[in-house]
């Protein structure tokens, strides 16, 4: 799901779901919340909005870092409504959150940059790499970016394929390959400081 911020980015998305934030709660399509953002966007992506139009009164201005947005179930979801989907019988998925203690120290959350382009690019080229493995049918990434606090989900790996044996190796890789081969940098803020890893 693609999360557009301001009225600027408007002009063309009548299809879009729109979401104002106040103060304290924010109004959506299906009424007014006292959510957090991240929970409202949740909702809107499982029940397949693909795009989310957010206005801001000037409250939560940090969340709003964030262009795109996906949970579990929403990649699980693609994956069965591509045309490839009829002749498979199994997904396997990885789930990568922010642990709350690391080396020692209490972790408050990480911070995640990217080259936009060269992403892209290289996100391309792992997903058809591991769907040109035999069996597998589908591949789908997504890698937040921004503000992540402890125990929020960082990333969704899920590959499809004709049973289950297609997808273990495929799946092992394709979460390698995320780490090594996307450019994603992430900094670290604990108590007490923060570092570049």
């Amino acid at each position: 799901m693609r999360f557009l911020r301001g009225a600027g980015e408007a002009e063309d998305r009548a299809h879009a779901g729109v979401v104002v934030v106040k103060d304290d709660y924010i109004e959506t399509p299906f009424g007014r919340v006292n959510l957090p953002l991240e929970k409202v966007l949740d909702i809107m992506c499982e029940l397949g909005f693909e795009e989310v139009l957010v206005y801001s009164d000037g409250a939560r201005e940090e969340l709003f870092e964030v262009v795109e947005w996906e949970t579990p179930r929403s990649v699980i979801e693609k994956l069965k409504r591509s045309g490839r989907s009829k002749k498979c019988g199994a997904i396997a998925m990885f789930v990568g959150f922010v642990r709350e203690l690391n080396e020692g120290r209490r972790v408050i959350r990480l911070e995640y940059e990217r080259n936009d382009e060269l992403y892209k690019k290289k996100l391309e080229e792992l997903k058809k790499r591991v769907e040109s493995y035999p069996g597998v049918e589908g591949v789908e990434i997504f890698h937040r970016i921004g503000k992540v606090g402890a125990g929020e989900d960082i990333v969704y790996v899920a590959v499809m394929g004709r049973g289950r044996k297609d997808v273990w190796k495929a799946i092992v890789d394709a979460v390698e390959g995320m780490k090594k081969e996307l450019p994603v940098w992430k900094k670290e803020v604990f108590e007490g400081g923060e570092e570049w890893l």
